[in-house]
């Protein structure tokens, strides 16, 4: 093995060797931190990095931003088919021209494992999240995540995975039936398989590297929402394929797609008629969400990696107000130990 690395440093074998004895190390130590760093450009700042968006929050204003990221993990192993984890994760953005989109999202967390057979493990996570929008706290979140983890073959895992979260947004709606206050439910199959060595034609071989190691991702769940704001009860429903090859000289690339349906439980507020009784809610809104997503890494060295990332979003909606598209891309550097 050894001789392998030295000999041949740069194919895929030996980057899967490298990863192999990556993991082992880290398998080895209680206690995992990382950070990373990433300057880029937003072509459409949302006013809140993720979940449910107001009309307000789209601002279709442009922007550079620098993005940071810190996060640790220490484990502790009861025996050796029992490991407790307790973690916290910041994620934030800065925008040079957007400054009240400016966030920091803290989560803490404690996760538990257990192998039940040799193919299969138990656990689940307890989470909580709270978001700060340019300085002031938006949104909290508790969130409970059980999950059932099944390997039928060495080549491939299957997750079953329940969710429910309680989420609280400390900002008062203009109307309400603008409230994002929820409680959520979610179901989600994830599955992974991967193919050690995939031949390549001749034409489209990376040097000596006649086959390629890859990953094949896949990605099926369902929501069911139900806020305090008539206009925010929804089922969703979302697909997401993906796929991670290792090319050549530990260059990692990275592609994915998520497609989401949303159906809205009630007629909503901006779909109002005039009567003679009144204003009344014409139709129930419903959206299509499509995100595409490409990241290139590369191992620099142990530990350190620099890598380039490009994401856009599309989501149509029935309602005008909620149409939004939005590119972004970003490079930076990431490192772990």
């Amino acid at each position: 093995m050894r001789a392998l690395l030295k000999e041949a440093p740069d194919t895929p074998l030996a980057q899967t060797v490298r990863k192999q004895l990556a993991r082992q190390v880290a398998r080895r130590k209680p206690w995992h931190v990382g950070a990373s760093v990433a300057y880029g450009y937003n072509d459409n700042v949302l006013g809140v990095p993720s979940g449910d968006v107001l009309p307000a929050d789209v601002t279709t204003s442009q922007s550079h931003f620098v993005a940071y990221g810190v996060s640790g993990r220490y484990d502790w192993r009861i025996t050796p088919k029992n490991i407790l984890s307790s973690g916290y994760v910041l994620n934030g953005s800065a925008y040079d021209d957007v400054g009240e989109a400016d966030f920091m999202d803290h989560l803490f967390y404690l996760d538990y494992a257990q192998g039940v057979r040799s193919n299969v493990e138990v656990g689940g996570r307890l989470g909580y999240d709270r978001l700060f929008i340019d300085g002031d706290s938006l949104r909290q979140e508790f969130a409970l995540r059980p999950y059932t983890l099944w390997q039928p073959v060495a080549e491939a895992t299957i997750e079953l995975a329940y969710r429910f979260a309680y989420s609280e947004y400390f900002t008062t709606p203009t109307d309400v039936n603008l409230d994002r206050d929820s409680q959520s439910h979610s179901l989600s199959v994830t599955g992974r398989y991967t193919i050690a060595d995939l031949p390549l034609p001749d034409a489209v071989r990376f040097g000596d590297a006649g086959a390629l190691p890859l990953r094949l991702r896949f990605g099926l769940s369902g929501t069911n929402n139900n806020a305090d704001g008539q206009d925010f009860d929804y089922n969703s429903y979302s697909l997401a394929p993906g796929v991670d090859v290792s090319l050549p000289h530990d260059v990692m690339l990275e592609l994915s797609l998520t497609h989401t349906r949303t159906h809205y439980a009630n007629d909503n507020s901006l779909a109002s008629t005039g009567g003679v009784l009144g204003s009344t809610f014409a139709f129930k809104r419903d959206d299509t969400l499509r995100m595409y997503a490409i990241g290139v890494k590369r191992l620099i060295v142990p530990g350190l990696d620099v890598f380039l990332q490009f994401q856009r979003i599309v989501n149509d909606s029935n309602i005008r107000a909620y149409d939004f598209d939005q590119s972004s891309f970003n490079f930076g550097l990431a490192a772990r130990l």
